[in-house]
């Protein structure tokens, strides 16, 4: 089923009357850290759609993209409308900006993620980034395949126990940041890679 569609599921079977969302500092790349960004911002509100969307929004991101979002949407947990939303903001926001550079975009286009669960994923993206830092990312024959959706699948390049039957397989569930970026790196420097 991967992650999406339970979460929608989940979101119209447990009804939640208020949801708090802490936005006081957070990682605009992914949820184990690495990248924080401040901006000292608190979110309530009654619609567990909409305050996703929202936060979306926040961080530069189309809820589009994220796909429980629509499906719990359709499925009548709440409303995506944010033109149609009321909206207020109590005080001033005091905080950086987000600048649309960053830290992970450059290495996500050399990503292939299919439903991959966020710790797979996390490990993932600070292991290419010390690969580009070290100019080895650039050698990558192809697309690094990631999450449930590759399951019984074959290809090239994977990370995580979901892409074992790849010709390259980084074992783990999840294989750690260094044991991914020790193995990628052997891959990508042996003969014929």
């Amino acid at each position: 089923m991967g992650l999406h569609k339970p979460i929608a599921h989940l979101s119209r079977g447990i009804r939640q009357d208020f949801i708090v969302v802490d936005h006081i500092c957070g990682d605009p790349d992914f949820e184990d850290g690495g990248n924080p960004l401040v901006r000292n911002c608190i979110m309530a509100g009654r619609d567990p759609i909409l305050i996703d969307t929202f936060g979306c929004s926040l961080m530069g991101i189309d809820p589009q993209e994220v796909f429980y979002i629509p499906m719990a949407e359709k499925l009548g947990s709440g409303s995506m409308d944010l033109e149609g939303a009321c909206i207020r903001t109590i005080g001033e926001e005091i905080g950086e900006e987000a600048s649309g550079e960053r830290r992970f975009v450059f290495v996500k286009d050399a990503v292939e993620e299919v439903e991959s669960c966020s710790a797979c994923y996390a490990y993932l993206m600070p292991a290419l980034e010390k690969l580009l830092q070290e100019g080895l990312l650039s050698d990558l024959p192809d697309k690094i395949c990631i999450g449930q959706g590759w399951r019984g699948k074959s290809g090239k390049i994977g990370v995580g126990s979901c892409t074992s039957g790849f010709d390259f397989c980084v074992k783990g569930c999840p294989p750690t940041d260094s044991q991914i970026y020790e193995e990628l790196k052997e891959y990508l420097q042996s003969p014929g890679s």
